[in-house]
């Protein structure tokens, strides 16, 4: 168990920067992430994309905040998560400019729900102060998610073991890039999300930096966590910047 729970939650750089919208991450108390998972019909994956391409496109030129589009790696492939990043609640209804015209985003939006077999809409609060920053900002190819839900009325216990245990630990250990989150809206608030970012598939088999604990030492670090965690699942993404794009002072300083 105390294994798994080393190879599950702390490999090779444990919840490494999280880049779910773009590279970049405001830096603001808690801003919320509004997540759209979307499941293509297997034969439809081609459509859907080439419309969210011009969904990416029309965004860029009307000059509409940062997106970020992830696909699933491993078994449904036909997976799509489709994240933004928000202040706050209410700046979900902030549409600020059009990004087609009515009659235009009616026929999108036809066209593009005729691709959808399923679709489930996510908002989960990110812990900026757990944070710490990664080494290199860069475009991420590989993201990590680990879902872990915690038993009823344990949802502080398991903020007091990431903020006073696990976050200082990463700190001593030099790990860089750490970012945690949990659901809000959407689906079961007592889940918590960490996250991972990988250049390539076998940095995932790495040592985590807490390897080489003794099985006692695991145990005592561990034990606020085994107290919590009723669920656990893991989930990896692949980042398509063809379908992504970064906010419009990014975008401009890039140019």
């Amino acid at each position: 168990m105390k294994k798994a729970l080393r190879c599950c939650l702390l490999s090779a750089a444990l919840v490494a920067a999280v880049g779910f919208v773009s590279p970049s991450f405001a830096e603001e108390s808690n801003p919320l992430l509004q997540v759209r998972i979307i499941e293509v019909k297997p034969d439809r994956v081609g459509e859907f994309w080439d419309l969210q391409k011009e969904m990416r496109d029309k965004r860029v030129a009307t000059g509409q905040d940062a997106r970020g589009v992830w696909r699933e790696s491993r078994g449904a492939v036909n997976v799509f998560h489709i994240v933004e990043e928000h202040d706050n609640f209410a700046s979900f209804d902030d549409t600020g400019n059009p990004v087609m015209e009515k009659d235009e985003w009616a026929r999108w939006l036809a066209r593009i729900q005729d691709t959808i077999d399923s679709h489930e809409l996510v908002n989960i609060k990110l812990y900026a102060d757990l944070r710490i920053p990664p080494a290199e900002e860069k475009d991420p190819k590989l993201l990590m998610l680990r879902y872990r839900t915690v038993a009823a009325g344990k949802i502080g216990t398991m903020e007091d073991w990431l903020s006073e245990k696990l976050v200082p630990a990463l700190r001593d250990a030099n790990e860089s890039g750490i970012t945690f989150g949990r659901i809000t809206l959407g689906g079961n608030p007592r889940t918590f999300i960490s996250a991972s970012r990988f250049d390539v598939w076998n940095e995932m088999d790495e040592p985590g930096p807490f390897a080489d604990m003794s099985d006692e030492e695991s145990e005592a670090f561990f034990a606020e966590y085994n107290e919590c965690v009723v669920d656990a699942r893991n989930l990896v993404l692949r980042y398509v910047p063809a379908l992504s794009h970064k906010a419009p002072e990014e975008l401009a300083s890039t140019d």
